[in-house]
């Protein structure tokens, strides 16, 4: 893949730099994306589409760059076409992910893994389309690839995790992963403010106080985390199979796993 500096190429280049997405459709979109056959003026483009929330012509101006080149080697594609030039993957990820096209877009984002942290959307979209499939515990170690690798996307981690809570609030080890993620610029006191105004907002539902109640219970105060937890009132057998099982991973923690059996033996979580 010899690639060369171009008028074209160097200006695209600083319009991209600018944050300039109109200008840059305005220059590559006019033409026919046949007569395009630079990869990194169809990043780019694609890039600016993303920017501007296009996602027809994202998918466009991506199948024109796999008629150029079908099957990109992604580690040459580092040493050569080098990773400003490889964003046109993620985006497109995410335009197949808008679409409902999960599969699709996890075939792309599981690719990008070859790549180390770099591209983190693969792992943020990945939980989404996991969660949103019901493959909670998929979902849950995409996201704590976040929390290892992406540690300024804690916000999104944050969200992520909540989606995972809020249709499996007895998924195993998911709070962890959000009092992780809270403690990330000690913003542990910040979310459990908010998910305390939730509680008082949402009287009996069940993913803010368990939030609160977990976060307690990470940060050491057991008692209180036991209160808040005893709180909950179950209204369905459902309901009373969550309180079980995170009583029962409580005393697994608390190393009392004779007495934690029973309660986490139950077939789903969910």
């Amino acid at each position: 893949m010899a690639l060369f500096a171009t008028e074209d190429i160097k200006k695209i280049d600083h319009l991209y730099q600018q944050g300039q997405w109109a200008k840059i459709i305005q220059s590559l979109g006019k033409k026919p994306l046949r007569e395009l056959d630079d990869i990194r003026l169809l990043n780019d483009l694609a890039i600016a589409y993303h920017q501007v929330k296009d996602w027809e012509h994202v998918v466009e101006v991506y199948e024109r760059i796999r008629a150029i080149e079908p099957w990109p080697d992604l580690m040459k594609q580092q040493s050569e076409l080098t990773v400003r030039y490889m964003r046109y993957h993620a985006v497109m990820g995410e335009a197949l992910y808008r679409r409902g096209e999960f599969d699709k877009a996890l075939a792309i984002f599981n690719d990008l893994k070859a790549v180390g942290s770099r591209f983190s959307d693969k792992y943020y979209f990945s939980g989404r389309i996991h969660t949103k499939k019901g493959e909670y515990r998929m979902a849950l170690l995409e996201f704590k690839g976040m929390i290892a690798n992406v540690p300024n996307r804690m916000r999104e981690v944050v969200r992520g995790l909540s989606e995972i809570i809020a249709v499996c609030p007895a998924q195993a080890g998911v709070y962890q992963q959000l009092h992780k993620a809270c403690q990330h610029k000690e913003r542990v006191e910040h979310y459990a403010s908010r998910y305390k105004k939730e509680m008082a907002e949402e009287r009996g539902a069940f993913p803010p106080v368990l939030k609160v109640a977990h976060l307690m219970y990470y940060e050491g105060d057991k008692a209180g985390a036991k209160k808040t937890l005893d709180s909950l009132k179950a209204k369905s057998d459902e309901e009373k199979g969550w309180l079980e099982l995170i009583r029962g991973d409580w005393l697994l923690e608390d190393g009392e796993r004779d007495a934690a059996w029973p309660a986490t033996r139950r077939p789903s979580r969910c």
